[in-house]
Protein backbone atom coordinates (compact mmCIF):
# COMPACT_ATOMS: atom_id res chain seq x y z
CA UNK A 1 0.00 0.00 0.00
CA UNK A 2 2.92 2.68 0.77
CA UNK A 3 4.53 1.48 -2.80
CA UNK A 4 0.98 2.45 -4.22
CA UNK A 5 0.71 5.65 -2.37
CA UNK A 6 4.33 7.10 -3.65
CA UNK A 7 3.37 5.39 -6.86
CA UNK A 8 0.23 7.47 -7.36
CA UNK A 9 2.10 10.93 -5.51
CA UNK A 10 4.65 10.72 -8.19
CA UNK A 11 2.56 10.19 -10.67
CA UNK A 12 -0.52 11.95 -9.95
CA UNK A 13 -3.65 11.24 -12.40
CA UNK A 14 -4.61 14.20 -15.09
CA UNK A 15 -7.52 16.47 -13.92
CA UNK A 16 -10.34 17.18 -16.82
CA UNK A 17 -9.72 20.27 -18.71
CA UNK A 18 -12.46 22.83 -18.16
CA UNK A 19 -13.56 22.93 -22.03
CA UNK A 20 -14.50 19.21 -21.04
CA UNK A 21 -16.47 19.54 -17.47
CA UNK A 22 -17.81 23.01 -19.03
CA UNK A 23 -18.33 21.86 -22.57
CA UNK A 24 -17.15 23.32 -25.76
CA UNK A 25 -19.51 26.41 -25.46
CA UNK A 26 -17.24 27.73 -22.91
CA UNK A 27 -13.53 29.22 -23.95
CA UNK A 28 -10.55 28.15 -22.21
CA UNK A 29 -9.82 31.85 -22.55
CA UNK A 30 -12.46 34.29 -20.74
CA UNK A 31 -12.22 37.67 -22.68
CA UNK A 32 -12.97 41.09 -20.88
CA UNK A 33 -13.94 43.62 -22.86
CA UNK A 34 -12.29 42.32 -25.18
CA UNK A 35 -8.72 41.23 -23.63
CA UNK A 36 -7.24 38.25 -24.81
CA UNK A 37 -6.12 37.21 -21.29
CA UNK A 38 -2.55 38.40 -21.76
CA UNK A 39 -1.09 41.22 -20.05
CA UNK A 40 -2.55 43.78 -17.97
CA UNK A 41 -6.32 44.16 -18.05
CA UNK A 42 -7.75 47.29 -19.15
CA UNK A 43 -10.37 49.21 -16.82
CA UNK A 44 -14.28 48.47 -16.48
CA UNK A 45 -16.66 50.33 -19.22
CA UNK A 46 -18.25 52.94 -17.13
CA UNK A 47 -21.23 54.50 -18.28
CA UNK A 48 -22.57 57.58 -16.65
CA UNK A 49 -26.02 57.61 -15.32
CA UNK A 50 -28.42 59.08 -17.58
CA UNK A 51 -30.33 62.27 -16.55
CA UNK A 52 -33.96 61.99 -14.80
CA UNK A 53 -36.35 63.02 -17.63
CA UNK A 54 -38.41 66.40 -17.85
CA UNK A 55 -42.59 66.07 -16.93
CA UNK A 56 -44.23 68.24 -19.21
CA UNK A 57 -48.35 68.40 -17.91
CA UNK A 58 -50.09 69.87 -20.78
CA UNK A 59 -53.54 71.41 -20.33
CA UNK A 60 -55.63 73.40 -23.05
CA UNK A 61 -55.93 76.19 -20.97
CA UNK A 62 -54.57 78.41 -17.78
CA UNK A 63 -57.33 78.26 -16.20
CA UNK A 64 -56.92 74.32 -15.71
CA UNK A 65 -53.25 74.62 -15.01
CA UNK A 66 -53.90 76.42 -12.01
CA UNK A 67 -56.30 73.76 -10.98
CA UNK A 68 -53.55 71.48 -11.17
CA UNK A 69 -51.23 73.30 -8.82
CA UNK A 70 -53.75 73.20 -6.23
CA UNK A 71 -53.96 69.86 -6.90
CA UNK A 72 -50.14 69.71 -6.34
CA UNK A 73 -50.22 71.71 -3.42
CA UNK A 74 -52.27 69.34 -1.09
CA UNK A 75 -49.85 66.55 -1.99
CA UNK A 76 -46.21 65.83 -0.15
CA UNK A 77 -44.67 65.78 -3.80
CA UNK A 78 -42.41 68.42 -4.01
CA UNK A 79 -41.06 68.83 -7.74
CA UNK A 80 -39.06 71.68 -8.81
CA UNK A 81 -41.42 73.38 -11.15
CA UNK A 82 -42.37 76.38 -13.71
CA UNK A 83 -45.66 77.39 -15.56
CA UNK A 84 -44.90 78.32 -18.41
CA UNK A 85 -46.99 81.40 -20.15
CA UNK A 86 -47.12 84.04 -22.56
CA UNK A 87 -45.26 87.76 -21.60
CA UNK A 88 -49.06 89.03 -22.09
CA UNK A 89 -50.43 86.77 -19.15
CA UNK A 90 -47.28 87.40 -16.80
CA UNK A 91 -45.56 90.63 -17.82
CA UNK A 92 -46.25 92.67 -14.17
CA UNK A 93 -46.54 96.05 -16.50
CA UNK A 94 -48.15 94.74 -19.45
CA UNK A 95 -45.83 95.55 -22.14
CA UNK A 96 -45.88 94.27 -25.43
CA UNK A 97 -43.49 91.80 -27.20
CA UNK A 98 -41.66 94.71 -28.83
CA UNK A 99 -42.04 97.14 -25.58
CA UNK A 100 -40.54 94.21 -23.54
CA UNK A 101 -37.42 93.78 -25.91
CA UNK A 102 -36.48 97.52 -25.81
CA UNK A 103 -36.48 97.90 -22.48
CA UNK A 104 -34.60 94.55 -21.62
CA UNK A 105 -32.34 94.75 -24.46
CA UNK A 106 -28.98 94.83 -22.87
CA UNK A 107 -29.76 91.76 -20.41
CA UNK A 108 -26.71 89.80 -21.88
CA UNK A 109 -24.58 92.94 -21.06
CA UNK A 110 -26.18 94.14 -17.68
CA UNK A 111 -28.49 91.51 -16.64
CA UNK A 112 -29.33 93.62 -13.33
CA UNK A 113 -29.51 97.15 -14.95
CA UNK A 114 -31.78 96.90 -18.24
CA UNK A 115 -34.72 99.41 -18.13
CA UNK A 116 -37.09 97.65 -16.99
CA UNK A 117 -37.02 97.07 -12.41
CA UNK A 118 -39.01 93.70 -12.55
CA UNK A 119 -36.49 92.26 -15.05
CA UNK A 120 -33.51 93.05 -12.67
CA UNK A 121 -35.27 91.55 -9.86
CA UNK A 122 -36.61 88.46 -11.22
CA UNK A 123 -33.52 86.40 -9.46
CA UNK A 124 -35.04 87.88 -5.87
CA UNK A 125 -38.51 86.61 -7.33
CA UNK A 126 -36.94 83.37 -8.30
CA UNK A 127 -35.63 82.86 -5.41
CA UNK A 128 -38.38 83.56 -3.38
CA UNK A 129 -40.35 80.67 -5.42
CA UNK A 130 -37.36 78.22 -4.72
CA UNK A 131 -37.60 79.21 -0.82
CA UNK A 132 -41.64 77.94 -0.91
CA UNK A 133 -41.06 74.81 -2.58
CA UNK A 134 -44.64 74.11 -3.67
CA UNK A 135 -46.38 77.51 -4.76
CA UNK A 136 -49.62 78.26 -6.87
CA UNK A 137 -50.74 81.36 -8.84
CA UNK A 138 -51.90 83.39 -5.64
CA UNK A 139 -49.08 82.65 -4.10
CA UNK A 140 -46.87 84.00 -7.26
CA UNK A 141 -48.80 86.89 -7.76
CA UNK A 142 -48.02 87.16 -3.85
CA UNK A 143 -44.85 86.96 -4.52
CA UNK A 144 -44.18 89.60 -7.11
CA UNK A 145 -46.15 92.23 -5.53
CA UNK A 146 -42.98 91.71 -2.29
CA UNK A 147 -40.15 91.40 -4.48
CA UNK A 148 -41.04 93.42 -7.65
CA UNK A 149 -39.65 90.52 -9.83
CA UNK A 150 -41.01 89.55 -13.53
CA UNK A 151 -42.89 86.63 -13.39
CA UNK A 152 -42.68 85.73 -17.07
CA UNK A 153 -38.61 85.72 -17.40
CA UNK A 154 -38.48 84.21 -14.15
CA UNK A 155 -40.99 80.89 -14.92
CA UNK A 156 -38.64 81.03 -18.35
CA UNK A 157 -35.59 80.42 -16.28
CA UNK A 158 -37.65 77.69 -13.82
CA UNK A 159 -37.82 76.00 -16.92
CA UNK A 160 -34.08 75.05 -17.26
CA UNK A 161 -33.67 73.44 -13.74
CA UNK A 162 -37.97 71.91 -13.92
CA UNK A 163 -38.34 68.42 -12.97
CA UNK A 164 -41.97 69.36 -13.23
CA UNK A 165 -42.98 71.80 -16.59
CA UNK A 166 -47.19 72.47 -16.68
CA UNK A 167 -48.18 74.40 -19.66
CA UNK A 168 -50.63 74.73 -22.62
CA UNK A 169 -50.42 72.00 -25.94
CA UNK A 170 -49.34 74.60 -28.05
CA UNK A 171 -46.11 75.05 -26.19
CA UNK A 172 -45.17 71.11 -26.99
CA UNK A 173 -47.14 70.68 -30.37
CA UNK A 174 -46.10 74.15 -32.01
CA UNK A 175 -42.55 73.72 -33.26
CA UNK A 176 -42.13 77.98 -33.50
CA UNK A 177 -43.04 78.04 -29.76
CA UNK A 178 -40.71 75.19 -29.12
CA UNK A 179 -37.75 76.67 -30.34
CA UNK A 180 -38.13 79.99 -28.94
CA UNK A 181 -38.47 78.61 -25.05
CA UNK A 182 -35.70 75.73 -25.80
CA UNK A 183 -38.60 73.37 -25.07
CA UNK A 184 -36.71 69.86 -25.80
CA UNK A 185 -38.37 66.19 -25.28
CA UNK A 186 -35.65 64.39 -25.77
CA UNK A 187 -36.03 61.28 -23.02
CA UNK A 188 -38.81 63.29 -21.97
CA UNK A 189 -42.63 62.40 -20.80
CA UNK A 190 -45.55 64.12 -21.99
CA UNK A 191 -49.05 63.83 -20.20
CA UNK A 192 -51.67 65.37 -22.20
CA UNK A 193 -55.14 66.20 -19.97
CA UNK A 194 -57.91 65.48 -22.00
CA UNK A 195 -56.38 64.03 -24.80
CA UNK A 196 -59.45 64.49 -27.00
CA UNK A 197 -58.26 68.30 -27.71
CA UNK A 198 -54.88 67.64 -29.14
CA UNK A 199 -56.41 66.90 -32.71
CA UNK A 200 -58.25 70.27 -32.51
CA UNK A 201 -54.69 72.21 -31.68
CA UNK A 202 -52.84 70.33 -33.85
CA UNK A 203 -55.39 71.71 -36.78
CA UNK A 204 -55.45 75.29 -34.98
CA UNK A 205 -51.75 75.14 -35.34
CA UNK A 206 -50.90 74.28 -38.99
CA UNK A 207 -53.99 76.85 -39.77
CA UNK A 208 -53.66 80.31 -40.85
CA UNK A 209 -56.49 83.36 -40.89
CA UNK A 210 -56.55 84.88 -44.71
CA UNK A 211 -58.93 87.63 -45.37
CA UNK A 212 -60.82 87.89 -48.83
CA UNK A 213 -59.16 91.44 -49.40
CA UNK A 214 -55.65 89.13 -48.86
CA UNK A 215 -56.69 86.85 -51.26
CA UNK A 216 -57.94 89.17 -54.03
CA UNK A 217 -54.53 91.41 -53.81
CA UNK A 218 -52.67 87.62 -53.96
CA UNK A 219 -54.09 87.25 -57.16
CA UNK A 220 -53.57 90.60 -58.52
CA UNK A 221 -50.05 90.52 -57.93
CA UNK A 222 -49.59 86.96 -59.37
CA UNK A 223 -51.54 88.27 -62.62
CA UNK A 224 -48.62 90.67 -62.96
CA UNK A 225 -46.18 87.91 -62.60
CA UNK A 226 -47.65 85.33 -64.25
CA UNK A 227 -45.53 86.77 -67.97
CA UNK A 228 -42.48 86.05 -65.84
CA UNK A 229 -43.21 82.74 -63.76
CA UNK A 230 -44.94 79.64 -65.40
CA UNK A 231 -46.63 78.85 -62.52
CA UNK A 232 -47.91 82.18 -61.73
CA UNK A 233 -51.03 81.27 -64.25
CA UNK A 234 -52.77 78.56 -62.28
CA UNK A 235 -52.35 79.69 -58.98
CA UNK A 236 -54.18 83.40 -60.15
CA UNK A 237 -56.85 81.26 -61.62
CA UNK A 238 -57.40 79.59 -58.33
CA UNK A 239 -56.93 82.90 -56.08
CA UNK A 240 -59.62 84.08 -58.22
CA UNK A 241 -62.16 81.77 -57.92
CA UNK A 242 -61.63 81.41 -54.18
CA UNK A 243 -61.87 85.00 -54.24
CA UNK A 244 -64.99 84.90 -56.11
CA UNK A 245 -66.49 82.26 -54.02
CA UNK A 246 -65.86 84.23 -50.93
CA UNK A 247 -67.06 87.67 -52.30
Amino acid sequence: KAADAASASAHPKPEPAAAHVLGPQYPAVIKLNGHNGTGPVPPPDYRPFQAVPKIYLCSRTHSQLHQLVRELKRTPYRPKYTILGSRKQYCPIKKTDDECNELTKDKLQKPTETKCGFYNKKASLMGELERAKVWDMEDLGNAVAETQGCSFFTMKDLHKSAELILCPYNYIFDTNIRNALEIKLHNAAVVIDEGHNIEDVCREGASMEVSAEDVAAAAAELKEVKGYFHDAGPAQLLLEKLSTWLA
